[in-house]
């Protein structure tokens, strides 16, 4: 259990300082403190690597420890010439066909996910999203609420 392992962060609450994150191909949840980081910044869809150990919370089975985030020297935005960014899945309701996204290197400009739905989403693989995935899309003004963005025209290159 000692063994140095690596994770996706699925749920990060910056303002609380701790999350979840699981290994790549299990659901496995496991929690992280923010303490427990030694290098980089923590983000919501980070790569990390650390070690399980139990914790001592009885409240608490496994948590993540000597965390060290293997993706944080990206720290700007990035935008390519046709308008689409990188984005994490924060949030997906797969019988709704809605979800959240935010910015890897940023959160949104009013502090939510940017929503979006299926009918936005261009490639396949809707049925593999879930919270920890990488998508791109193009920020865009919601048209129920105009004052704020969600992304349209999503393409899925990663599932969690």
């Amino acid at each position: 259990m000692d063994e140095i392992k690596e994770f996706v962060v699925k749920t990060w609450f910056l303002e609380k300082g701790y999350g979840f994150a699981t290994e790549p191909n299990d659901q496995d949840r496991f929690y992280v403190h923010a303490s427990s980081v030694i290098s980089g910044v923590v983000r919501l869809g980070s790569c990390i690597r650390a070690r399980v150990v139990p914790s001592p919370d009885p409240g608490k089975r496994l948590e993540l420890v000597d965390v060290e985030v293997l993706d944080s020297e990206v720290v700007e935005p990035v935008v390519d010439a046709d308008g689409f960014e990188d984005f994490v899945v924060c949030f997906w309701n797969a019988e709704r066909g809605i979800g959240t996204a935010r910015s890897p290197h940023s959160h949104s400009r009013d502090g939510r996910g940017l929503f979006f739905g299926s009918k936005s989403i261009l490639t396949l693989g809707r049925e593999s999203l879930r919270p920890g995935s990488r998508i791109r899309g193009r920020r865009v003004p919601d048209l129920k609420y105009p004052e704020k963005e969600c992304l349209a025209d999503v393409e899925i290159y990663a599932s969690a």
